[in-house]
């Protein structure tokens, strides 16, 4: 009895030693095989092959991981992309002015041309577009690093505003354009009241600019809950449905001529980005033929 006992012990430690390595092999290999993917993943993506596709066959905590890295991997694509395109529109908008300043000067230094005030004054003109574009990328990649020191004071938005809409004054009367302001007193925001400037301005001269003789443009401010709105509309031609969504885009015009003489095509890029530097927040509204809207949303005053 007792050697069958012994027998019986054996045969049942080795069943359960050879159960316990088949379960252990194929548990280790259930875990590690989704490692070394995720592994062999992560080695792609470091060396920039952002778009390299990770299987994702499961619900536990290795499958969210996945998940989650996958995720990542797109969001690196979609910045990669989006730097190239930048670096390319940055090269397109500079190429023209270059290209005017250089060949204006090849021209005068090689005898095609005689030099004369019309065709000189065509270099500081390029010249001082070169400099404001530069500016313009400066501002926009600062507030978008959120590094774009801002020197908020608590500011009352009727007077402001009036004073804003008063020194605009002159411009709207030579277009025959009404311009009406809507500001109730009481209303007051933290904010940097040069680049706030900076914003409005930006919106008014474009309701100007695309608001036809006898047109109005009207510049509104209203309490909404712990947020001040402020609100750009005019009575022009509207914008297209489908361009609204990219209307805050670097260097977009759409099917339109947006931009006018001299900009540099960043204006609402950085209008969008002082905003939310600010803590607030744009959007745009429009319906061809009836005029467009802009609303920016700030918070008030505590």
């Amino acid at each position: 009895f007792g050697e069958r006992l012994q027998m019986a012990l054996w045969a049942a430690g080795v069943l359960a030693g050879g159960l316990t390595l088949l379960l252990g092999g194929w548990f280790v290999a259930h875990l590690v095989r989704p490692i070394h993917a995720l592994e062999r993943s992560a080695q792609r993506v470091g060396r920039g092959e952002f778009d390299t596709p990770l299987p994702v066959g499961r619900a536990d905590e290795l499958g969210q991981l996945a998940r989650t890295f996958s995720e990542m991997a797109g969001a690196l694509a979609a910045a990669q992309r989006a730097r190239r395109q930048m670096v390319a529109d940055i090269a397109h908008e500079l190429r023209t002015p270059l290209a005017v300043i250089q060949g204006n000067l090849e021209a005068m230094a090689d005898g095609v041309v005689e030099p004369s005030p019309d065709r000189l004054s065509s270099i500081p003109t390029e010249a001082l577009l070169l400099g404001r574009l530069v500016e313009d990328l400066r501002t926009l990649s600062l507030a978008e690093a959120d590094e774009l020191a801002l020197e908020r004071e608590r500011l009352a938005l009727a007077p402001w505003l009036d004073a804003l809409a008063t020194s605009l004054a002159p411009s709207f009367e030579a277009a025959e354009v009404a311009l009406a302001l809507e500001a109730p007193p009481g209303l007051t925001v933290e904010a940097d009241p040069n680049r706030l400037r900076q914003v409005v301005l930006n919106l008014l001269t474009n309701a100007l600019q695309h608001t036809p003789r006898g047109g109005r443009v009207t510049l509104r401010a209203a309490a909404q809950g712990e947020h001040v709105a402020v609100e750009v509309q005019d009575t022009g031609s509207g914008i297209p449905a489908d361009e609204l969504d990219h209307l805050f885009d670097r260097f977009y015009r759409g099917r339109r001529a947006r931009l006018r003489e001299g900009s540099t095509g960043l204006g609402l890029a950085i209008v969008k980005a002082l905003v939310e530097a600010h803590g607030g927040a744009v959007a745009a509204a429009s319906r061809p033929g009836e005029g467009t809207t802009f609303r920016l949303t700030l918070p008030r005053a505590s």
